[in-house]
């Protein structure tokens, strides 16, 4: 390849990997292949952070290549925001739910303009970006609004979710999950503090399913305060 693009890094395959830290010298053995001047790494994440080298690029929700964001707003359609340099703006709309998606969304729209697309043409390509399905992929049933995240993997992926249910407007909410697989050692500490991030987004109920982790999730929730009705669904 002749360009990379690093979105994140997260504990996840620590079954394999063991440690967070081989994850990510795996991921970033990019280096060795791509110009670092083409790398556009994801700094939103401080562990990411610690496999920054020099002429690697940085990007965020902030901006990236000298363009800055503006007005960034998300909802169940979708996000927006501004992209903005020398006088120049790109209204951006994409149907992918979430403010994490806003640092990917203007890098790619970035990159676009830097291969020679015209800003309508970047414009009508974050246009037609949906989620994959399974991947905050909302959908209407019965008259209430699902958010399927069920192919999450991680818990910065947990963060994201519990962020945007705390930020959506709701009569009632719901968060329903079996946990994470794949932690390795972590297990433990990565799902308490998936409880944790569970009780900061406030939902009505929490329904779990009953597995190895559920114990965890549940302490993680009770050390935050949480305060709603929690149902532990039993096969």
């Amino acid at each position: 390849p002749t360009h990379a693009i690093v979105t994140g890094l997260a504990p996840a395959h620590l079954d394999q990997y063991k440690t967070l830290e081989a994850a990510g010298s795996d991921i970033f053995s990019v280096t060795q292949f791509v110009s670092p001047g083409h790398i556009y790494v994801n700094v939103e994440s401080n562990v990411i952070r610690d496999f920054m080298t020099e002429g690697l690029i940085e990007y965020n929700r902030d901006g990236v290549l000298g363009w800055r964001v503006e007005s960034a707003k998300t909802d169940i359609y979708g996000t927006s925001f501004d992209l903005v340099r020398a006088g120049q703006t790109l209204k951006l709309r994409s149907s992918l739910l979430g403010l994490h998606q806003v640092g990917p969304l203007a890098v790619v729209a970035a990159i676009g303009l830097e291969f020679g697309l015209t800003p309508q043409q970047v414009e009508e390509g974050i246009a037609a970006t949906r989620p994959f399905e399974h991947r905050m992929q909302p959908y209407q049933l019965a008259g209430a609004w699902i958010i399927d995240d069920t192919y999450n993997g991680n818990i910065e992926g947990v963060r994201a979710g519990t962020k945007l249910l705390a930020d959506l407007e709701a009569k009632r909410k719901i968060y329903v999950t079996p946990g994470l697989v794949d932690q390795g050692d972590e297990v433990e500490s990565i799902h308490g503090h998936m409880g944790e991030l569970i009780a900061a987004a406030n939902p009505n109920l929490v329904v779990l399913m009953q597995n190895s982790v559920t114990g965890y999730i549940q302490a993680g929730l009770v050390a935050a305060g949480y305060k709603g009705e929690v149902l532990v669904q039993v096969d």
